[in-house]
């Protein structure tokens, strides 16, 4: 009922803010322009009750709409309702995601959530861009632009060899040159002593034929490399961060010590954590379970398991005396219980020991 009501009032609210928007210009280029009182107003998405309302010092005669942010009348381009001096109006286009004039590539660098902010918003050009035929990639590589001369990452340029530059994975570049990774700090050169470089998967690539590198974000690790032995070749990818050769098993980077490839069960994975057993022993990321019997373990929920002898949380112990009677609680509606065991006791998704709650 909360949710219906709550639904109605958005609902008014929107009809209200409609009603004090004035006209919409074209809603088939923008539903963010309109005449109100004689004047041009930018409204971003007709909302104005949330995201406010802008008066434009624009010709309401002849201005139109370009796109969503974009406008012109016969003097100026305008964006997010902001006057642009320096843009050619007759050559102004807006396609693809490129933003161009006869002269320039532009591009905006503040920010785009934010519709309620104070002073104007200027688009600026992009240094060396060629408007001609400057391009932005496609997906997964959108960050990403090329003219017939340069390669541009964020908007600025690149100082790659343009005419050897590839992309190896999502993570990984590569030219004549050397070898790029980009990261939270941006574009960046991290080798220039390279002959081969190949990619594996979406996160490691394969350097002069033997060394495994990962870029590891997490903790300021930066590049994980390790020497492969041609003899343990090929690698077989399990996902972006597993990786197992014949000799060795590889998970966000980094060597898991005796794991056996041949036999390894991956339980549970998330983007930096791992639970898996072989033959031989139970794993959390890169360390043995200590105790846990690889032939009975199994995964309940989450990251708890059991074998024959123990419970476990990770890769920690739990003091649980019915290990044969503790299991996961099905259809229980009662709040931080996951696991039980034959002796009614309760436990939460770690493992811990719960009071029983009151029935009455």
């Amino acid at each position: 009922m909360r949710n219906k009501i709550f639904s109605a009032v958005q609902l008014l609210t929107m009809m209200v803010t409609c009603a004090s928007c004035g006209k919409v210009i074209d809603s088939t280029k923008s539903e963010s322009y309109y005449i109100k009182r004689g004047n041009v107003y930018f409204i971003p998405g007709g909302n104005s009750f949330e995201r406010g309302s802008k008066k434009m010092d624009a010709d309401p005669a002849s201005f139109e709409p370009i796109a969503e942010t974009y406008g012109k009348d016969s003097r100026h381009v305008y964006f997010r309702g902001s006057k642009q001096e320096d843009i050619d109006v007759a050559s102004f286009s807006v396609e693809k995601g490129v933003i161009k004039d006869k002269s320039h590539v532009y591009c905006y660098s503040g920010d785009v959530i934010d519709f309620n902010r104070h002073g104007e918003d200027i688009l600026s050009p992009i240094d060396q861009a060629d408007p001609v035929s400057f391009q932005r990639l496609s997906s997964p590589y959108s960050s990403f632009a090329k003219d017939k001369q340069h390669y541009y990452y964020r908007n600025s340029p690149i100082n790659v060899d343009y005419s050897s530059f590839e992309f190896l994975n999502e993570r990984f570049m590569k030219d004549k040159e050397g070898i790029y990774l980009i990261n939270s700090n941006g574009f960046l050169n991290v080798s220039k002593s390279v002959d081969k470089a190949e990619a594996v998967n979406k996160e490691y690539i394969l350097v002069n034929g033997n060394k495994l590198w990962y870029y590891q974000p997490f903790q300021k690790r930066g590049i994980i490399e390790n020497e492969i032995p041609g003899t343990s070749l090929p690698i077989e990818v399990i996902d972006d961060d597993l990786l197992k050769t014949q000799t060795t098993v590889f998970v966000f980077g980094e060597l898991i010590p005796y794991a056996d490839p041949k036999s390894l069960q991956v339980l549970f994975k998330t983007n930096n954590e791992l639970i898996a057993k072989d033959k031989n022993y139970v794993y959390y990321n890169l360390r043995r379970i200590p105790g846990a019997d690889s032939k009975t373990y199994q995964l309940l929920e989450g990251r708890v398991g059991k074998d024959n002898n123990a419970v476990y949380f990770e890769d920690q112990k739990l003091d649980i005396s019915d290990v044969a009677g503790f299991r996961k609680v099905t259809g229980s509606t009662k709040r931080n219980i996951t696991f039980e065991d034959s002796r009614g006791n309760v436990y939460d998704y770690t493992g811990s020991k719960q009071e029983p709650t009151s029935t009455r």
